[in-house]
């Protein structure tokens, strides 16, 4: 198992989008946070209800909690422009709450919403001035738990209704398209 300078097994365990730069070629900024009832939260969720697909292992709990910051970085986007960014801002505590879904058509995302998410959003719109490919125009900041077939979610934000946290973020990891990563110490 391959560990990074902060102790944390990263290569390989990407999330939805982040797994998808592999194939549409694009690079992701990401926010990781030391979140210490993750596992917890996610061992309460009955493995009959995650979405599982074969052809793509992104999918089912989430693997570290994180926070995507940008998806879809272009290959001339450089390490020093991306560090530039994360450079100018302070993260520190992410508040979170509110477990909610997100729906599409194959799967639910059961999310915690980010609460106090400003700074988050200004760091989106500078990363968004890089050179990039985004599908989704409107920045939602969330930390994702799991991904679940259609119809299964509702039972987890009921059941987990009031959770709240204050997490400590521990580094910004830009996983670029050629599989590389750039790990950037914050705090």
């Amino acid at each position: 198992m391959e560990l990074d300078e902060f102790g944390t097994k990263i290569k390989g365990l990407m999330g939805l989008n982040e797994n998808k730069k592999k194939v549409n070629g694009f690079g992701c900024v990401m926010l990781y946070v030391d979140f210490p009832h993750f596992k917890d939260i996610q061992s309460k969720i009955n493995k009959d209800d995650l979405y599982i697909d074969s052809n793509d292992d992104s999918y089912g709990k989430e693997k570290i909690s994180h926070i995507t910051l940008l998806y879809g970085l272009h290959k001339e986007v450089t390490d020093l422009e991306v560090r530039g960014i994360i450079d100018m801002y302070e993260f520190v505590n992410i508040y979170i709450k509110n477990i909610s879904l997100f729906k599409n058509e194959n799967f639910e995302v059961l999310k915690f919403e980010v609460d106090k998410e400003y700074y988050l959003k200004k760091c989106y719109k500078e990363l968004s001035k890089l050179p990039n490919t985004n599908e989704f125009k409107i920045f939602n900041p969330h930390l994702t738990i799991a991904y679940l077939k259609l119809g299964t979610g509702n039972k987890y934000v009921k059941m987990f209704k009031g959770l709240k946290y204050e997490l400590q973020s521990t580094k910004v990891v830009y996983s670029k398209i050629d599989g590389s990563e750039i790990k950037i110490k914050i705090n």
